[in-house]
């Protein structure tokens, strides 16, 4: 049988694990500029449309501006290879339809990290 003692031991416990818990807590003074999303299509395509509709999410949650460039051709393979040659800073995102693109970029494969 448990006693008053172990319930009240037990209940301190509790609360001091968590209370003790951390909690999730945003990046330091990210992001602290703009951000860009390079479209690997031409405007007004879906991919275009859905990074535009994504953009004004972001900018009411960020409370920072959110760029759309498109730099449409050879099936979003353009838009990767000037997104991999950005500092990776978290500040620049592409936004393709598939990942075939990034299977035909040399910039991108070379930059992909090697799993064992």
């Amino acid at each position: 049988m448990i006693n008053r003692r172990e319930i009240l031991s037990i209940l301190g416990t509790t609360v001091m694990f968590a209370t003790a818990t951390p909690q999730e807590v945003p990046a330091q003074g990210f992001p602290d500029k703009r951000l860009s999303i390079v479209v690997g299509f031409g405007a007004g395509g879906m991919t275009d449309v859905t990074s535009r509709m994504l953009s004004r999410h972001m900018e009411r949650t960020l409370g920072v501006p959110v760029i759309i460039e498109n730099k449409a051709g050879a099936g979003g393979t353009i838009a990767i290879n000037s997104v991999a040659q950005m500092p990776a800073d978290g500040y620049t995102m592409v936004s393709i339809l598939t990942e075939a693109a990034f299977r035909s970029s040399p910039t991108a494969q070379a930059r992909k990290p090697r799993w064992r």
